[in-house]
């Protein structure tokens, strides 16, 4: 005559009438369980708070007691182990996380050319924002495609250049900002330009950007465009840097040269793109960080009493 016996945690009947402990102490929460414990368990059908509470009681023997390697194992971590060697990795891997995702996500690097026009203007095309004349060597905007960069409306841009162009042969070298680069040197400087109507008579691209109205010759321009070069929202300054939003509607970033003639112009400026990253983003994951390192700092003094 066959007897069911049961598991050493006295509810779950154990498979085949067979019944094996753990050998090794589960600590403060118990001394052993049936082999089949976890199987049983899972086969029942519990409510929602049964499975929470059961959780939690885990995560707490986790945290303060000894954990054992698998439902299976004989064998157990004993307290303190885990805070000092796979939590320790936990932690390093998400400050390695905070520190990526602190830095731009998506970037391009490009060279603009000073005779580099910001945006195409004719009777079909930006009409209402003509500019110069375009004799000689005149180049089509330096575009970054939004797509490219990995950001969508409401996205900031961060614009960085370095560099040096000038206006013609007598005029300085200036860098991005539209200063001479050395500023001791004998030639012409022309300055801000935004009211100018220049040599060719028609004004500059910084006439169409009022919120920087003390814009220089020669500075590095920008503007978001759709994808026919149409002009989205407001051209503005870039300089040597600028953090931009990408406006609704907008598929590329178009940069060039505040300049009117640019047929004569030299130089040119090396211009990096970044996307960077949402402060919420970066918050969420200093926020996770600090809790976890808080319960390692708890269970060490759980460990070590």
């Amino acid at each position: 005559m066959s007897h069911q016996i049961l598991g050493h945690c006295g509810k779950l009947p154990c498979r085949e009438g067979r019944h094996v402990r753990r050998e090794a102490s589960l600590g403060k929460r118990g001394s052993g369980a049936c082999r089949n414990r976890w199987v049983a368990i899972f086969r029942r059908t519990k409510t929602v708070g049964w499975y929470w509470a059961k959780g939690r009681s885990l995560m707490r023997r986790f945290w303060f007691g000894a954990v054992p390697l698998s439902p299976l194992s004989r064998e157990t971590i004993p307290r303190g182990v885990l805070s000092m060697r796979s939590l320790r990795h936990v932690v390093a891997t998400l400050v390695a996380v905070i520190g990526a995702a602190s830095t731009t996500a998506h970037g391009a690097g490009a060279q603009v050319g000073a005779n580099t026009r910001p945006w195409e203007s004719s009777g079909v095309l930006n009409p209402t924002y003509s500019f110069g004349i375009f004799i000689g060597p005149v180049s089509s905007p330096t575009v970054f495609e939004t797509s490219s960069l990995g950001v969508v409306a409401g996205g900031l841009l961060r614009i960085t250049a370095t560099g040096g162009v000038s206006a013609g042969p007598a005029f300085s070298l200036v860098d991005p900002d539209g200063v001479p680069l050395n500023p001791s040197q004998p030639t012409l400087y022309a300055g801000v330009v935004n009211g100018a109507t220049g040599d060719s008579g028609t004004g500059f691209p910084s006439r169409y950007a009022p919120a920087d109205w003390g814009t220089n010759l020669m500075a590095l321009m920008g503007t978001f465009a759709d994808s026919g070069g149409v002009i989205v929202a407001t051209p503005f300054e870039v300089g040597s840097s600028r953090d931009v939003v990408v406006p609704v509607g907008a598929t590329r970033l178009q940069l060039g040269i505040n300049d009117d003639v640019f047929g004569d112009n030299g130089g040119s400026f090396d211009v990096t793109v970044a996307v960077v990253p949402e402060p919420s983003a970066l918050g969420m994951v200093a926020v996770g960080t600090l809790v976890l390192m808080g319960l390692v700092w708890r269970r060490g003094r759980h460990a070590h009493p």
